[in-house]
């Protein structure tokens, strides 16, 4: 078989992993009364590409209310999923399921970053039985793409794995995309500076459509911002460059175009690295004890 062949073929197989996998979570959420929402490369593959095995994936990802999130956890156990790592302070769960990871989430990117609500998504999610072949939710397409710009730019866009820039490529050509509508949610919630500099890179790139949502939000906030954050995104090396890098890394953070959300998601972006810190040191000396004899 061609490698071309068989690489096409795995990652087929993976998503079919994924979509059997997906069936079986959404079916024990919706025993226990939680709205899941598909999200990301398990949804976009099938309703972006031709083909699933166009585009890879490394794991399901959903969305739930941070009401709901709170009880993950103890459903998660009870359904025999193998609990690998949740976070409260940024409401972030991920599973072990079947061999596939499964991660959730409360919010739009970073906690504090983008202030459309998970409650205001599902109240315009819609349910479909296609291209799953079972019952879903399926995010409008706004909604989406807001969720997608957010999550290429949590990344520093730069650092974003290809085939996530590849599905905000593909996603403006689907019938009903409105540059304007987009653009107007994300000065609605808080982050038209950030997907200005999205839509600026994916523009610069000749990805269709994408000048109609720069043009539309020329007037977003924070212009010295974007500026800043373009001119170091455009230094191929900056991910190499300790200094630049950490200074991409606190400017992605900062994204939101109003102060105090700004101030909110730095907060709780160092609450995250003090709980991974205690988490570590916590399973470090729970591994010393359990290996004395």
């Amino acid at each position: 078989m061609h490698p071309e062949v068989a690489e096409r073929a795995a990652i087929w197989s993976q998503h079919e992993h994924a979509r059997r996998v997906l069936g079986r979570v959404l079916q024990v959420c919706e025993a226990d009364g939680i709205r899941a929402l598909p999200v990301k490369g398990v949804l976009t593959a099938r309703w972006l590409y031709d083909d699933p095995s166009e585009r890879r994936i490394q794991d399901v990802d959903l969305r739930v209310t941070p009401r709901d999130f709170a009880r993950l956890q103890a459903l998660g156990l009870r359904s025999g999923f193998r609990l690998l790592e949740v976070s409260r302070t940024s409401r972030n769960i991920v599973f072990d399921i079947d061999g596939m990871m499964v991660e959730f989430e409360a919010h739009i990117g970073p906690r504090g970053l983008c202030n459309l609500p998970i409650e205001t998504i599902l109240s315009r999610a819609t349910v479909h039985e296609a291209p799953f072949g079972f019952s879903h939710l399926q995010p409008d397409m706004h909604d989406h793409a807001l969720l997608l710009v957010v999550n290429v730019y949590k990344d520093k866009i730069v650092g974003a794995a290809q085939w996530a820039l590849r599905d905000l490529e593909l996603l403006p050509l689907r019938a009903g995309f409105d540059p304007e509508h987009l653009a107007a949610l994300a000065a609605e919630h808080g982050v038209a500076a950030l997907t200005w500099i999205v839509a600026d890179w994916l523009a610069e790139r000749g990805a269709p459509r994408w000048n109609e949502v720069r043009t539309r939000l020329a007037d977003a906030p924070r212009r010295t911002y974007r500026r800043a954050v373009r001119a170091l995104m455009h230094d191929d090396d900056v991910l190499f460059k300790p200094a630049p890098h950490f200074m991409l890394r606190i400017l992605a953070r900062a994204a939101s175009d109003r102060r105090e959300k700004q101030l909110e998601a730095l907060g709780f972006t160092v609450a995250w690295a003090v709980e991974r810190r205690i988490r570590s040191i916590a399973q470090a000396k729970l591994a010393r004890l359990t290996s004395d004899p």
